[in-house]
């Protein structure tokens, strides 16, 4: 009997999850990029600055977020506009869950469609997407060969025994001198956490606030690209 109290209940629903594919010209089995925005942000403002980083040489899937909110105008006059999130604290489990669906959906899709290589593929995110790319990396880390977190930060639970795992992910951890959210101080120290771990991370640090750095695309990008070549050379001489 439950008269007389409050039961919480739930039950599912279908949500359709969407994301911008770019795939260069000429290009099978190239590396993925799966990008993650920000919070209030969208999927087509992350894949103009992947295509703005590089064009050419990595498949770009660029996910949005599930939950959309309103988005409060910066000028007078300008109508009300729609941002997504990726979660809250209101049972963060299954945002969580939506978003390991959603990666693990992107590349058994896009390696079946011989689109791309999966030994190559990596996670970029910013803000609140970087924790959530942690967590996918940290417990796939054979579905991962990267990491590039653009001021974020870590797993709440990152220092639970036992459930997150380094494997052969890399990462390379962007800092903002300027950033108030996520200083510069408070990257080096989540750095060191992934680092006790075992995951090989590096540290960029650049002179903005809490955005993507868009002077230093071209530093990121060829540390894609470094990444990138010895995960085919090490392919090639495991064939070998």
């Amino acid at each position: 009997m439950i008269e007389g109290r409050i039961q919480e209940r739930k039950f599912e629903q279908r949500l359709d999850c969407w994301y911008d594919l770019y795939v260069p010209r000429g290009r099978r089995g190239a590396p993925l990029i799966i990008a993650a925005h920000g919070y209030g942000s969208n999927k087509s403002v992350m894949m103009r600055l992947m295509q703005r980083m590089n064009d050419t040489d990595f498949v770009i899937a660029s996910l949005q977020a599930p939950h959309q909110h309103i988005v409060k105008p910066t000028r007078s006059g300008e109508p009300l506009g729609y941002g997504f999130g990726w979660l809250s604290n209101f049972h963060p489990e299954a945002s969580i869950a939506m978003h390991h669906d959603a990666v693990d959906r992107i590349i058994d899709t896009l390696v079946a469609e011989d689109h791309v290589d999966g030994d190559r593929v990596f996670l970029l995110g910013f803000s609140q997407s970087v924790a959530l790319n942690f967590r996918y990396a940290f417990t796939r880390p054979e579905r991962i060969r990267a990491v590039v977190a653009i001021g974020g930060g870590i797993p709440g639970d990152w220092s639970d025994g036992g459930k997150y795992r380094a494997g052969e992910v890399k990462v390379l951890y962007v800092a903002g001198k300027r950033d108030a959210i996520y200083p510069a101080a408070a990257i080096q120290a989540n750095a060191n956490h992934l680092a006790r771990l075992g995951a090989a991370v590096e540290v960029f640090v650049f002179d903005v606030d809490h955005r993507v750095p868009v002077d230093g695309l071209p530093r990121i990008n060829r540390w894609l690209l470094n990444v990138a070549a010895d995960a085919q050379s090490d392919a090639a001489t495991v064939v070998l």
